[in-house]
């Protein structure tokens, strides 16, 4: 390994880390104001089932992360034909995932569930900042498996010089794990 990709490695991987400690907190201050609003407030709180659309794209965005978790696996052993392959199933199913949080966005609003606005309830308003932060996040997450998807159709990977994917497959698993998280709370927030 040449040193200026251990240089790469030293630095790259510890700033990945760093922003996701970062989006962990993010998202653990969303969830616990959650919490706090619904039972501080002394309302009604208003008790949102989220639709179905948004099992759909959890069930993409783990077969996603096995595909990723293939495609990484492919290239340590220097199968670039496996590695690029799954790697474009990843793709596509992050897209489908996309594609899914979005039809369920849409549901949420034929159920009367707004972000913000009159008919706008403090449930349906962490909802939608919740589901849409971490959309914002999956887009960064969507460009990186494109930039690794056309590095990859371009013989930029190797065995000894895989970097970038490997920061893109930590980012999509870990993008992976939120969203589960994020699906089970605002599931079984109702019961808190």
């Amino acid at each position: 390994m040449d040193d200026n990709l251990m240089v790469k490695r030293k630095t790259r991987k510890p700033l990945l880390y760093i922003s996701m400690a970062s989006m962990v907190m993010l998202f653990a201050a969303f969830t616990s104001a959650y919490i706090v609003s619904k039972n501080g407030s002394g309302l009604a709180w208003d008790v949102i089932i989220l639709p179905t659309p948004f099992f759909i794209s959890t069930i993409f965005i783990v077969l996603s992360s096995v595909t990723m978790f293939m495609a990484s696996k492919a290239i340590k052993v220097g199968d670039t034909s496996k590695m690029k392959t799954f790697l474009a199933a990843t793709l596509v199913l992050g897209i489908g995932f996309a594609v899914y949080q979005f039809i369920g966005f849409n549901e949420l609003n034929d159920m009367n569930k707004y972000f913000a606005g009159s008919q706008s309830t403090p449930a349906s308003s962490y909802i939608f900042a919740i589901l849409g932060m971490h959309m914002a996040h999956m887009a960064g997450g969507l460009i990186s498996l494109l930039v690794s998807f056309f590095n990859a159709q371009s013989g930029k990977y190797s065995v000894e010089n895989h970097l970038g994917l490997e920061l893109t497959a930590i980012f999509w698993h870990f993008l992976d794990a939120l969203w589960i998280y994020l699906y089970i709370f605002l599931s079984f927030s109702n019961e808190l």
